[in-house]
């Protein structure tokens, strides 16, 4: 092995497993973000990277806004919330609708103050999204693209333009999958849509 660390006395092998995986790849994400204390930031997406990147946003001093449409992913981001205290929210928003997006940020930003944080986690791969590239219908890959990558263009353009309009930085992460740099065997669409990501976030480095 290259790295070895001791845990802690009392830590079981399967509470720790997560944080080196999604605990590691959300937790870089965040800190080579530049997400500050008093930010106010918005995480899209409450699977087992969007729980831990609430946890780890809120252990930074942020104030966190949780976003999902599952009635499971919302019920993860309260768990992960509740007990860190008030001003923190969980809210049930199409981040896939701009018209959605935007009322959700008018209303946060009226009740709280400025967003200057979000952090795009959403996505994944369903069951029958897994297959030969030559047997995958149109709609099922339109259906991979609307899934992961469809929500952090909406939400990235909807922040931008409100930073644009009123001048001042912020913070916008998009955390993706290896599987946008490399092949990925019956995950086509889904490769497809994670390397998109990755040059959406290099042009809006250059454009923002």
């Amino acid at each position: 092995a290259d790295h070895a660390l001791r845990l802690p006395d009392g830590m079981a092998f399967v509470d720790a497993a997560p944080m080196f995986c999604a605990g590691l790849t959300t937790y870089a994400a965040l800190k080579n973000g530049n997400l500050q204390p008093g930010q106010r930031v918005v995480v899209v997406g409450i699977g087992g990277l969007g729980h831990l990147a609430i946890s780890l946003a809120q252990a930074m001093r942020a104030t966190v806004v949780g976003l999902d449409s599952s009635a499971a992913g919302r019920a993860s981001a309260a768990e992960a919330l509740g007990a860190v205290g008030p001003g923190h929210r969980v809210l049930d928003v199409d981040v896939r609708s701009r018209a959605r997006v935007e009322a959700m940020l008018a209303e946060v930003e009226s009740e709280a103050g400025p967003v200057t944080g979000l952090v795009n986690v959403v996505g994944g791969m369903r069951a029958d999204h897994w297959q030969r590239l030559v047997d995958l219908d149109d709609e099922t890959f339109a259906a991979v693209l609307d899934l992961n990558l469809v929500p952090p263009v909406v939400t990235s353009r909807a922040l931008a333009e409100r930073l644009v309009r009123r001048g001042g930085g912020a913070s916008i992460v998009h955390i993706t999958s290896v599987s946008g740099l490399t092949s990925l065997a019956f995950g086509a669409a889904y490769g497809a849509a994670k390397a998109a990501i990755v040059n959406l976030t290099r042009t809006m480095a250059v454009e923002w």
